[in-house]
């Protein structure tokens, strides 16, 4: 079965997401985007990649994703703040492991 964020890539983009950060386009369309993408669908359970694309991609308030998805309002607040914490562990990841790569490969 299809989660809404899997129906979602089929119709939209995550830029409309990278438009409201300050981040330089190039980098948000060939790197953020597909790393988010990827990040999302295998690494967040089914609730919480329907409440990040119903908050977040969607702009519902929580309380409207709650309704939306027959949970609470805390239960929404809850599986988003699960959600950004595993995306930020993994983001912080990439990032790390990229930087010592670099360092790696410009030498001493």
């Amino acid at each position: 079965m299809n989660t809404a964020y899997d129906i979602a890539l089929e119709s939209e983009s995550l830029q409309a997401y990278g438009k409201t950060l300050d981040w330089h386009s190039d980098f948000r369309q060939r790197v953020l985007d597909p790393t988010l993408q990827q990040i999302i669908k295998n690494e967040l359970t089914r609730r919480q990649q329907e409440c990040i694309y119903l908050v977040v991609f969607k702009n519902m308030s929580q309380y409207q994703a709650a309704r939306f998805l027959g949970l609470s309002q805390p239960t929404v607040n809850q599986h988003l703040r699960l959600a950004m914490k595993k995306m930020h562990t993994i983001l912080n990841y990439c990032e790390n492991t990229a930087q010592k790569s670099q360092e790696f490969y410009a030498g001493p």
